[in-house]
């Protein structure tokens, strides 16, 4: 039995979880692309609502006002009718505070992109170390295959301390398992 890290896993469940996540999510570089792209998202779409619901004239938008018509009966609204720059100086209080909680909710998932990219970092080097895949070869690794690896590095490592061999039908009660 080798003495690294990965003896005694503390909470199976999780950590077996994880190595199917890393598995079905092609690698860390994805994980972690895919976390970030969606905080950009995220962002985006509360600062460009904040913007348009401050900026945008719905009047002129929806032709409240008169306008005049060219030749072809239809009416001449440009591009700087729609918008009032000038609005962006009175946001109205509670757009600020949704707002705020907006950027509060965007820092926690921050927190906690950071915090996942640290744990899959682990999940990658057990992949590495552990299961002797590494991320080149993960696309052409299929889970059975996976799972057959994870029954090795038991004997090797003995990351379950109550039992000697690990089976597909362990790994997969450990992931299915819903906590009470």
């Amino acid at each position: 039995i080798k003495a690294s890290r990965w003896n005694h896993i503390e909470n199976l469940d999780e950590f077996f979880d994880r190595v199917y996540q890393y598995k079905i999510q092609h690698g860390l570089v994805t994980i972690v692309l895919s976390d970030v792209f969606e905080l950009a998202q995220f962002a985006f779409v509360s600062l460009f609502s904040a913007f348009i619901l401050t900026c945008l004239n719905f009047h002129n938008l929806f032709a409240d006002k008169l306008y005049t018509y060219n030749n072809s009966g239809s009416k001449d609204v440009q591009l700087h009718d729609l918008f009032d720059f000038d609005q962006i100086y009175y946001i109205h209080p509670l757009l600020i505070l949704i707002l705020l909680f907006a950027f509060v909710f965007w820092f926690h998932r921050l927190c906690k992109t950071f915090w996942r990219a640290f744990k899959f970092w682990e999940i990658r080097n057990f992949y590495i170390e552990a299961l002797k895949i590494n991320s080149r070869d993960l696309r052409d690794c299929s889970w059975k295959d996976i799972l057959n690896c994870l029954k090795e590095a038991q004997k090797e490592y003995k990351m379950n301390i109550r039992k000697q061999e690990l089976t597909e039908l362990d790994v997969y009660h450990r992931m299915l398992r819903f906590k009470n």
